[in-house]
C-alpha cells in the first residue's frame, strides 16, 4: 500500500520533472551552441559586390538536380600577416521540382577551432523582385561527421539553413564569409578551384587580394583562363572572370587519378623544397621516449636481423594501434607525439607513421615520413607545389640498397620484409632534408598475384558425382583484400559465396568439405582450399556428353566497357597477375588430347595458355598479367580486339561419346520419346475433347427433334441440384441454355416476336425481364407474387450481371471464379418454375432425367474445374506471378536444398510454368538475387543464379498476347546470361519486372 502510494504521488512526478528538466537543458544547450556559431553580418568592405546579370536562356537539358548556377563568386583576402578571409557567393535558379527540394536547404561547413562563419546575405528573387529571407529562414548549427564509418572525426560543424515557400522559377542568391585558416599550414597560402563542371555555370569569378610582398604562383590544368593582375593599395589583386564555360561530360569507369576538369591553382610555395620545410618539423620529436625504447628492445630480443625487426615494428603498429582519425583543427596534419599514440593505442595515418619511425629510430634504423595523395596518385607529378594536396602519409626507408614504402594503417599484412606488399600512390614527397622533388614509387608488382588451381576427378560413369577441389593462393595486396573480406564477412559467408559462384557453372554442386584458410608469415601468402561434389556434371549433347571449363578469373578481368566511345581513359585493374591451372583427371582410359599453346601480347596485358595431356591427366594453364592501370581512349578498339582474341581462347570443352547401345537407349528415352509422348498425349486429349463436344451437340440436336411437346407445362422446369451442378461444371454455359429454354417456352405460349437464342446468349441482361414474366404469371395464377420480392429481384439481376462481367473482363482468376456463385442467384426462379409445374410434372421429370451427354460433360469439364480451382491454391502452380506466401513450406525447403536461395532470404515474386509441380521449373528473386531452374531432358535439375551485384544488364521482351510469356534476359558482368519466363496474367509480369529492376539498380555502385 505504502509502495503504491509513494510511487504514484512522489516518485513518478519527480521522475517526470527530472526528464523534462534534462530535455529542456539539452535543448537550451543546442540553441546556445547554434547562437554561439551563428553570425549574420553585412558583406565585408573589401569584397567586390557584383550586380548579378542573369542568363536569358537556361540550358535545361544540361543541368542536374534541378538547379542552374547563374554565378559562382569566390573572393579571398590575405593580409600582410597571413590572416585569411574567404568570401563565397552563389546565385542559382530553380528550374523544376527537384530543384525546389535541393534549394530549400543550404548547408555550410566550417571548423570552429580556427574558423568563424558569417552569413552575409540570403535573398530569393521572384518575378524580378528580391525578397530578403534572412529574417524568416530557420537556421541551426550541428555536427555532421560524414566519415565515421572510416573512424575519422574532423570536428567540423554545419550551418543548416531551411527555407520555406521556394517555388519553381525562383532564383536564390546567398553569400557567406569564412574568417581564419587552418594554423597547421603556418599561413602558407594555397588555393585550388575547378573552372569546369559536369553542369553549366553562367558566370564564375575568382579573386584573390594578396597582401604579402612575394608574388603568388598561378598555374592551371586543362584550361587557360585570362588572369588580370592589378595593384589595389597595399594589395595585389588577381582576378579570373569566366562566362558560359563549357560543361564536361565525364565517361564512366575512369581511373581515380583522371580529371578532365579545368582547374586553377594559386599557391605561395615556389617548389617542393618549401613544402618539405613546412611539413618536416611536424614529424621531429627528438629522442625516442622510454616506452618506445621498451617496445624496440622487445622486438630486438625477438628478432636478430634488422630486416626482421623492420617487419616486426611495422606489424606492431598495424596490429597494436587501431586506426582512429581525430582531425580537428591543426590535428588534420599535425601528428600526435609517438609516446602518446603508444599509450592511447589508437591514431590515424600521421600518428601511426610517427610511432613507427620512432620505433625504427630506437632500433637504429633511419626512416622518414612520405606524403602521398591517394586520389590523384600519379597525377601529383603534374600539380604545382602545394601544402594541401596530400591526404595520406606513409613511411619511406632505404635498407640494404633498396627503398621500401611501408603503410602502418594497413591490416592483415603478412610476410617478411622482402615479401612485404608495398603500396603505390604514384608519387611521394619524402620529408627529409635536401628533398627537392617528388619521388616516383616504383616497385615490383609481381608480389601482388593470384594463383588458382582447380582439379576435377572424373569417374568412369557419367552419372557418378565428380570430385572438384580448388586451391587458391593470394599474394601481396590480393592477400590483404581477401583477409579483409574474411574478417568483415566471416569464413562461413565467404564459403557460401564461393559455393554460389561455382554453382553458376555447375548447378548441382554441393560442398564436400569445409573451406580451410592458411597463411604463411614468411611469404605473406594466403591459401584457401575448397572441396565440392558435382552431381550431373556432364551435359547431354547430340549423342554425346560434354563439359566446359572457363578461366573466369581471366575472362572477368578483361571486361567490356560500359562506354566504348569515350572522351577519357578506361580504368584497368593494376597490378593484376593471375595464374589459373585446370587439372582434369580421368579414371577411364582411352582419352587423348592434343597439345596446344596460345599467346596474346599487347600494350595493355600479357596472356598465354597451354594444354598438355599425360598419364590420363589433362592440364590447362592460363597466365595473365596487366601492364598498366588504364586503357587510353583512342586505344579502346585495340583493347576490344585483343579481348575478343583472348576470350575465344579462354575456354576448353571436352566430349565423351557413349557406346551405340547406350546411345540408342539414351536417344529413345531422353532425346525425343518423352517429348513425343507428351505431344501425343496432348493431341489425344485435344481430339477427345473435340469429339466429346461434337457428341454433346449432336445428341442434343437429335433429342431436340424428338423432344415431346408438354402443352400443360409452364416455362422450363428442372431439378435445382441438376441446374446448379451443370451450370458450375460447364463454367456458366448451362445458365445461358436454361435462359434460352425459358424464353423459348414463353415465345411458344405467347407467340411473341422475340429471339430466344439471343436472349440466352446475352442471358446476363435478361434476368430481370425473366423475373417480370414470372411475377406476372404468379400474380395471374396465385393473385400474388410468389417468386421473390421485387427489390430482391433487382439485387439478384444486378449481382448476376456484375459476377458475370467481372469473371469475363478480369484476368484475376480469383475474381473470375465468381461465376460459380451465379447459378445460386437464379435458384428462386428455378424453384418457382418447379412449383408452377407441380400439377403437371411431366416436363420436370423429362428435363431432370440424366442422359449420356450430361455424364460426358461432367467427365470432360470436371478435370478443368478441378485444375482451375487448384491453381488458386498452393496445390498446383499458379498461372500467375505469386509471392512467397502462396508457396508451400515444402516448396521453400526445395529451394533451400537446391541452394537456389539462402534460408534467410524471402522470395519477393515467383512464377512457375509447370503444370503440376513447381519442382519442374520456376524463376523468381529475393532482395539480393535472382534465380531460375528447370528439369533437363534427362530429368536433372539445371539452375542459374545471380546476385544483383553480379548483374550487368536486364533486358525484357514483354508478351504480345495472353498465350505468350514475357522473357527476361539476365546478363552477368562476365557476359554469361540466362532467361526467365513470366506469365502476363493480371499484369504480373510488369510487377515482376519493375520490382526486379528496382532491387537490381539499388545494388549498383
Amino acid at each position: 500500500m505504502f509502495y503504491t502510494y509513494f510511487t504514484r504521488y512522489f516518485f513518478l512526478p519527480f521522475l517526470l520533472f527530472f526528464i523534462c528538466t534534462v530535455a529542456f537543458n539539452l535543448q537550451a544547450q543546442q540553441l546556445n551552441s547554434a547562437n554561439e556559431h551563428l553570425h549574420i553580418e553585412t558583406t565585408p568592405d573589401w569584397v567586390i559586390k557584383r550586380q548579378p546579370i542573369l542568363a536569358e536562356t537556361i540550358p535545361v537539358d544540361e543541368i542536374s538536380n534541378g538547379v542552374f548556377f547563374q554565378l559562382v563568386d569566390k573572393q579571398i583576402k590575405v593580409d600582410k600577416n597571413g590572416y585569411r578571409t574567404s568570401y563565397s557567393r552563389f546565385i542559382e535558379t530553380v528550374v523544376n521540382q527537384t530543384g525546389v527540394e535541393d534549394s530549400s536547404q543550404i548547408n555550410l561547413e566550417f571548423d570552429p577551432s580556427y574558423q568563424k562563419l558569417t552569413l552575409n546575405s540570403l535573398t530569393v528573387i521572384r518575378d524580378g523582385k528580391p525578397l530578403d529571407r534572412l529574417s524568416d529562414a530557420q537556421m541551426s548549427v550541428f555536427s555532421r561527421e560524414t566519415n565515421l564509418d572510416k573512424q575519422i572525426y574532423n570536428g567540423r560543424l554545419t550551418l543548416n539553413i531551411l527555407l520555406d515557400n521556394i517555388q519553381e522559377g525562383d532564383t536564390l542568391d546567398y553569400s557567406y564569409t569564412l574568417h581564419g585558416s587552418n594554423p597547421v599550414y603556418k599561413k602558407l597560402f594555397s588555393f585550388a578551384h575547378n573552372l569546369n563542371w559536369t553542369v553549366p555555370v553562367y558566370q564564375q569569378n575568382i579573386r584573390v587580394l594578396w597582401g604579402q610582398s612575394s608574388p603568388l604562383n598561378i598555374t592551371s590544368r586543362n584550361i587557360s583562363p585570362p588572369i588580370v593582375t592589378t595593384e589595389v593599395g597595399e594589395f595585389t589583386e588577381y582576378q579570373i572572370n569566366l562566362q558560359n564555360e563549357k560543361s564536361i561530360n565525364v565517361p564512366s569507369q575512369i581511373p581515380d587519378w583522371y580529371s578532365p576538369y579545368g582547374r586553377i591553382y594559386i599557391n605561395q610555395a615556389n617548389n617542393w623544397q618549401e613544402v618539405v620545410a613546412w611539413a618536416l618539423p611536424m614529424y621531429q620529436f627528438g629522442s625516442p621516449h622510454p616506452t618506445i625504447t621498451a617496445v624496440a628492445k622487445q622486438i630486438k630480443q625477438s628478432f636478430s636481423s634488422q630486416a626482421e625487426q623492420i617487419a616486426a615494428a611495422l606489424k606492431y603498429v598495424q596490429d597494436k594501434v587501431r586506426y582512429v582519425g581525430l582531425e580537428m583543427g591543426d590535428n588534420s596534419h599535425l601528428p600526435t607525439p609517438p609516446e602518446e599514440t603508444l599509450a592511447l593505442k589508437y591514431g590515424d595515418c600521421k600518428d601511426k607513421v610517427s610511432l613507427l619511425i620512432a620505433i625504427l629510430q630506437a632500433l637504429n634504423i633511419e626512416a622518414y615520413p612520405a606524403l602521398v595523395d591517394s586520389d590523384n596518385t600519379k597525377l601529383l607529378a603534374e600539380l604545382p607545389p602545394s601544402v594541401n594536396v596530400f591526404d595520406h602519409v606513409i613511411v619511406w626507408l632505404n635498407f640494404a640498397g633498396q627503398q621500401f614504402w611501408l603503410d602502418p594503417t594497413l591490416s592483415n599484412q603478412k610476410g617478411d620484409l622482402t615479401n612485404l606488399y608495398q603500396p603505390d600512390y604514384g608519387y611521394a614527397l619524402i620529408l627529409k632534408q635536401g628533398t627537392k622533388q617528388l619521388t616516383p614509387m616504383q616497385k615490383d608488382e609481381s608480389h601482388t598475384k593470384r594463383w588458382v588451381s582447380e582439379k576435377y576427378l572424373l569417374p568412369k560413369h557419367v552419372d557418378s558425382p565428380v570430385i572438384f577441389t580448388v586451391n587458391t593462393k593470394y599474394n601481396g595486396y590480393e592477400a590483404i583484400k581477401e583477409l579483409w573480406r574474411l574478417e568483415e564477412d566471416g569464413k562461413k559467408k565467404i564459403a557460401q559465396e564461393y559455393e554460389v559462384y561455382y554453382q553458376r557453372t555447375f548447378a548441382s554442386l554441393t560442398t564436400l568439405d569445409a573451406m580451410t584458410v592458411e597463411t604463411d608469415d614468411v611469404s605473406g601468402e594466403l591459401t584457401i582450399n575448397e572441396s565440392y561434389s558435382i552431381a550431373n556434371f556432364w551435359k547431354m549433347g547430340d549423342k554425346h556428353w560434354e563439359a566446359d571449363f572457363y578461366p573466369n578469373e581471366v575472362r572477368d578481368t578483361i571486361f567490356k566497357p560500359k562506354q566504348s566511345q569515350r572522351n577519357g581513359p578506361l580504368t584497368f585493374t593494376y597490378p593484376n597477375n593471375i595464374r589459373k591451372t585446370v587439372e582434369i583427371v580421368f579414371e577411364e582410359d582411352g582419352w587423348d588430347f592434343k597439345s596446344k599453346e596460345f599467346t596474346e601480347e599487347n600494350e595493355f596485358f600479357s596472356y598465354s595458355s597451354n594444354v598438355a595431356f599425360d598419364n590420363n591427366t589433362l592440364t590447362i594453364n592460363y597466365y595473365y598479367e596487366a601492364k598498366k592501370d588504364h586503357i587510353p581512349q583512342d586505344k579502346i578498339d585495340d583493347y576490344m580486339e585483343a579481348r575478343s582474341r583472348v576470350r575465344k581462347d579462354a575456354y576448353y570443352g571436352i566430349i565423351k561419346y557413349v557406346d551405340s547401345a547406350k546411345t540408342n537407349s539414351t536417344d529413345a528415352n531422353e532425346n525425343g520419346d518423352d517429348d513425343n509422348f507428351s505431344l501425343d498425349w496432348l493431341i489425344i486429349v485435344g481430339v477427345g475433347y473435340v469429339l466429346g463436344l461434337l457428341f454433346i451437340i449432336v445428341d442434343w440436336q437429335i433429342e431436340s427433334r424428338k423432344r415431346p411437346i408438354f402443352t400443360e407445362s409452364h416455362f422450363y422446369p428442372i431439378a435445382p441440384w441438376k441446374f446448379i451442378l451443370l451450370s458450375i461444371i460447364s463454367f456458366g454455359i448451362y445458365d445461358a441454355y436454361w435462359m434460352y429454354r425459358n424464353w423459348h417456352a414463353i415465345k411458344a405460349k405467347t407467340d411473341e416476336s422475340i429471339l430466344p437464342f439471343w436472349r440466352g446468349f446475352f442471358s446476363i441482361f435478361w434476368v430481370y425481364p425473366l423475373f417480370l414474366r414470372l411475377k406476372q404469371d404468379s400474380e395471374e395464377t396465385y393473385q400474388s407474387n410468389k417468386v421473390v420480392v421485387t427489390w430482391l429481384a433487382v439485387i439478384i439481376a444486378i449481382t448476376y450481371l456484375v459476377f458475370n462481367l467481372l469473371s469475363n473482363v478480369t484476368d484475376n482468376t480469383t475474381v473470375s471464379m465468381l461465376y460459380l456463385l451465379a447459378p445460386f442467384l437464379l435458384l428462386p426462379f428455378v424453384l418457382y418454375i418447379n412449383q408452377r409445374n407441380q400439377q403437371t410434372p411431366a416436363a420436370l421429370i423429362f428435363n431432370t432425367k440424366w442422359r449420356i451427354r450430361h455424364y460426358l460433360a461432367i467427365l470432360m469439364f470436371a478435370p478443368l474445374m478441378f485444375f482451375t480451382l487448384a491453381s488458386e491454391t498452393p496445390l498446383l502452380p499458379s498461372d500467375a506471378v505469386v509471392t512467397q506466401s502462396h508457396l508451400w513450406e515444402r516448396d521453400l525447403k526445395f529451394f533451400y536444398r537446391q541452394k537456389l536461395i539462402p534460408a534467410n532470404e524471402k522470395i519477393i515474386y515467383f512464377y512457375s510454368d509447370a503444370l503440376w509441380d513447381i519442382k519442374k521449373d520456376g524463376n523468381g528473386f529475393t532482395e539480393n538475387r535472382v534465380f531460375s531452374y528447370w528439369q533437363d531432358e534427362d530429368g536433372s535439375l539445371q539452375k542459374e543464379m545471380a546476385s544483383f551485384s553480379d548483374i550487368e544488364n536486364i533486358d525484357v521482351e514483354f508478351a504480345q498476347s495472353e498465350l505468350d510469356n514475357t522473357v527476361v534476359t539476365i546478363t552477368r558482368k562476365d557476359e554469361s546470361d540466362f532467361m526467365l519466363f513470366i506469365a502476363n496474367v493480371d499484369k504480373g509480369d510488369r510487377l515482376f519486372v519493375d520490382e526486379l529492376k528496382k532491387r537490381w539498380k539499388a545494388q549498383q555502385p
